[in-house]
């Protein structure tokens, strides 16, 4: 997971350094307040070589790479997330890129980078690792409780008019805090430790990844806007 985000920030900078542009025209069917069905057609930008153009798009702009000139595919129709077609591209060169560095670090280390790292973890105990993991989640707890609920609410009523709008991005947030809710309850009152502590941690790294990139590719709504 390093080594992709690692590469996402090196592609983004480097395209964007070099000026690269596509643009797209989307054709999305949407529905009015009087219940009659409409076709709106946007602009999609990208800033990265269009691997997956947006669903039911045109190439409006498209400047060739490495001698292509047409995206290769095309976004699927059930990612309905706001420019899920360019958050979906996106994903695909961190992950293409990312894979291209763990094997460039691969053959400069000539051994896994889990053993290339081992001599750094020698001498550390498992249970202080279980025990930092335990602090850096109770500490982070509180912190999302504020920001993603408490706060959040309040800027939504600001925004929306509501506190709470059952909106995608709004049920992860919870799910997540529900989730850690339940990780700190095993942990102080069932004794939790060490495998199954980790295990629950590894579990709740996948739930706010979910939250913070899948909910913006897979389900359309009021936060599914951030994207590269």
């Amino acid at each position: 997971m390093l080594v992709v985000v690692i590469a996402f920030i090196v592609t983004v900078f480097a395209f964007r350094g070099m000026g690269y542009h596509a643009s797209f025209t989307q054709q999305i069917p949407t529905v009015d307040e009087r219940g009659a069905e409409q076709t709106i057609t946007e602009t999609v930008e990208y800033s990265l070589p269009p691997i997956v153009k947006p669903y039911n798009s045109e190439a409006v702009l498209v400047q060739p790479f490495l001698g292509i000139e047409e995206p290769i595919g095309e976004a699927p129709y059930w990612m309905n997330g706001v420019n899920a077609g360019r958050k979906l591209n996106t994903v695909i060169w961190s992950v293409i890129n990312g894979t291209l560095l763990y094997g460039l670090l691969r053959l400069l280390f000539r051994k896994p980078l889990g053993a290339a790292i081992h001599p750094l973890m020698e001498g550390i105990d498992p249970d202080d690792l279980d025990e930092i993991s335990y602090r850096a989640i109770a500490i982070g707890f509180p912190v999302f409780t504020l920001g993603a609920l408490i706060f959040a609410m309040i800027w939504a009523n600001i925004a929306w008019s509501r506190f709470w709008g059952w909106d995608p991005k709004e049920v992860w947030a919870l799910i997540t805090w529900l989730f850690y809710s339940a990780y700190l309850h095993l942990r102080l009152s069932r004794g939790w430790h060490g495998l199954r502590s980790s295990w629950l941690s590894v579990i709740g790294f996948l739930i706010v990844m979910f939250t913070l990139i899948g909910v913006n590719l897979i389900i359309a709504g009021l936060h599914s806007y951030a994207g590269v």
